[in-house]
C-alpha cells in the first residue's frame, strides 16, 4: 500500500502479516506512463516472492464440488446487481451465463485490467456493515470512516445466476 492514516497503518502492522509499502521498491514501483496516484504497480508473483511464499496461499474454503451448481434452497434467479459505493461510484455486476461469471462495470463502463479483460468473478458477496466516523480526514479533506466488521449482520451471495440471503459473523478481530 501507499500512505495511509496512522491508526490504520499501525493496525496493519499489528496483525503480524507482512506489509509492503511504496518504499519496498523491489516489489512496488511507480510507472512513468501513468500519473500519480494511479501509477503504483506490483505483480502477484513479486508479492508472493517478497512474502517468502513463492506460491498462492491455500484456498479459503471449498464451497462447491467441481462442476456442482450453486442452487441452495431459497435462492432467487437474478441477472444484475447494482451498488452505490461511497458517495458517487456506481458498481454493477451482470450475470453472463456463457462464462458463468459476473461481469463488473463501474459508472457504466466495463471494469477492466490492463490487458483489457473485464473483471468477472464467479461469486460476489455483499456484506452489510455499519461505518463509524474516525475523526480523521483524508488528503482531499473527506471524512474517513471505519467499517465495523466484528459482530454479525446481513449478507447476500450472488453465484451461478442466483442470489441467496445470508448472515455473516466474526467474533473478534483475530477470528
Amino acid at each position: 500500500y501507499s500512505g495511509g492514516i496512522a491508526r490504520f497503518v499501525e493496525a496493519m502492522r499489528a496483525t503480524g502479516l507482512r506489509n509492503f509499502t511504496e518504499n519496498d521498491t523491489d516489489v512496488l514501483r511507480r510507472r512513468r506512463d501513468r500519473s500519480a496516484p494511479h501509477n503504483l504497480y506490483t505483480s502477484t508473483q513479486a508479492l508472493y516472492g517478497k512474502a517468502g511464499a513463492g506460491n498462492p496461499p491455500p484456498k479459503f474454503g471449498q464451497f462447491l464440488k467441481p462442476g456442482e451448481a450453486f442452487a441452495p434452497p431459497g435462492a432467487t434467479p437474478v441477472t444484475n446487481l447494482t451498488l452505490n459505493v461511497g458517495q458517487s461510484t456506481r458498481v454493477a455486476y451482470d450475470w453472463d451465463a456463457g462464462s458463468s461469471t459476473w461481469k463488473r462495470s463501474v459508472d457504466g463502463r466495463a471494469h477492466t485490467v490492463e490487458s483489457g479483460a473485464q473483471i468477472s468473478p464467479t461469486m460476489v458477496i455483499v456484506q452489510f456493515v455499519n461505518y463509524q466516523g474516525t475523526g480523521e480526514v483524508d488528503t482531499t479533506g473527506a471524512p474517513v470512516t471505519e467499517a465495523q466488521v466484528v459482530g454479525s449482520g446481513d449478507a447476500v451471495i450472488f453465484a451461478g445466476g442466483v442470489m441467496l440471503n445470508a448472515r455473516w459473523s466474526k467474533a473478534s478481530t483475530s477470528a
